[in-house]
């Protein structure tokens, strides 16, 4: 009906991971995006869990605040 309705998928993501990572599923976590609301998810698994966080991003999507707190970047070469 010409309604926009945005959908808040990456705190949906990280709730879903919070949740596998605390019920012991998970040993590490890959993140897939260069945006910077990642960083907090990252800085509670390395803080809360002691998980390892990969990222993988091109360098042009990859913001500072998230290469920051990744344990390994992993850069995707666009052409």
């Amino acid at each position: 009906s010409g309604v926009l309705h945005k959908g808040n998928f990456d705190v949906e993501m990280a709730i879903d991971i919070i949740l596998e990572v605390g019920l012991g599923k998970l040993d590490g976590v890959m993140i897939i995006s260069g945006d910077s609301d990642f960083a907090y998810l990252a800085d509670v698994l390395h803080k809360k869990f002691r998980k390892k966080v990969y990222v993988v991003s091109s360098n042009k999507f990859l913001s500072w605040e998230l290469r920051s707190r990744a344990d390994r970047v992993f850069i995707l070469k666009i052409h």
